[in-house]
């Protein structure tokens, strides 16, 4: 069939039709068939809303199957109550962010101080200092703080997830921080963006511990700014 009677020209077709149906092959073909189904039906594609079940309560006890340090991995959730409060649903592409910044004199001297505004007030604090600071404000974290149920819920539909949110490559999740059982430490759980598919990842919060790159980055529900602050 000459490519005067398509339209378009075969070359053009061969390559997206291989990707398609490696895709119908992949981990997420259930995913894929129901999307090109609804794209044949002429409907909304890729919804990018995750939907979150808040009704069964949030066991408080974790293990932290992947932590950046060796050791016992049982930890207990400071605010497993938390984990309810939140949105039902919400559209990942929306996710906003609270940003804290390196003090930059401090940065120079190599200590890990980060500077938050919150609500017009400007702080200086250590990233295992950020959490500490933020439960003095309770109903932000309660509230607007991403958490491990929000994570799990994004895991399910991860090939939804849009590819500006991926290219952070992973997403701190504040509501979600522990306390290791073994030695009192804090640790902070974060959803890991890269690949196929999501994974739940923690690292430590104390001073001497390597700080993950993107601690200071505190991902927020679906608001406007006066609303989150």
């Amino acid at each position: 069939m000459s490519s005067n009677m398509l339209g378009i020209a075969p070359e053009d077709i061969c390559g997206p039709m291989i990707d398609l149906l490696q895709k119908f092959k992949g981990p997420n073909r259930e995913i894929w068939l129901k999307e090109f189904k609804s794209f044949l039906r002429k409907e909304k594609n890729w919804s990018t809303v995750v939907k979150v079940d808040r009704t069964q309560p949030f066991l408080p006890k974790v293990i932290m199957d992947n932590i950046g340090s060796c050791g016992p991995k049982e930890a207990l959730l400071l605010h497993p109550e938390y984990e309810n409060f939140g949105p039902t649903e919400f559209n990942m592409s929306e996710i906003s962010f609270l940003i804290s910044t390196p003090k930059p004199e401090e940065e120079k001297k190599g200590n890990k101080l980060y500077t938050l505004n919150f609500g017009g007030e400007r702080c200086y604090v250590a990233l295992g200092g950020l959490y500490e600071y933020l439960t003095n404000h309770p109903l932000f974290i309660k509230n607007n703080s991403l958490g491990l149920r929000d994570a799990e819920a994004m895991i399910k539909c991860f090939e939804y997830i849009p590819s500006k949110l991926k290219s952070l490559e992973r997403l701190p999740l504040w509501k979600g921080v522990a306390r290791r059982v073994s030695d009192g430490g804090l640790y902070l759980p974060y959803l890991i963006l890269r690949g196929d598919e999501g994974n739940i990842y923690w690292r430590s919060l104390s001073l001497g511990e390597p700080a993950q790159e993107l601690g200071h980055l505190i991902p927020c529900y679906p608001k406007t700014k006066e609303e989150v602050l």
